[in-house]
C-alpha cells in the first residue's frame, strides 16, 4: 500500500480469484477505482453499467 500526496492510496495484492475482490471494490462505490488488471477494470465497468440500466428503468 502506498499513499499519494493527494491523500489517495494505491493498493496492490495478489489474489487467486476475482469474485470476492469485485464485491469488495463495488462495496466502496465511487471511492475506489481499479487501475489494473484491465480485465478486472472491464468487469467492474460492466457491472456498473448493468446497475445503471437497472436503476434508470421506471
Amino acid at each position: 500500500m502506498r499513499e499519494l500526496s493527494d491523500g489517495s492510496i494505491i493498493f496492490s495484492a495478489e489474489v487467486s480469484g476475482l469474485i470476492e475482490v469485485k464485491k469488495w471494490i463495488l462495496g466502496m462505490g465511487s471511492y475506489a477505482e481499479v487501475l489494473a488488471p484491465k480485465n478486472l477494470r472491464q468487469e467492474i465497468q460492466e457491472e456498473i453499467s448493468g446497475m445503471k440500466e437497472r436503476y434508470n428503468k421506471k
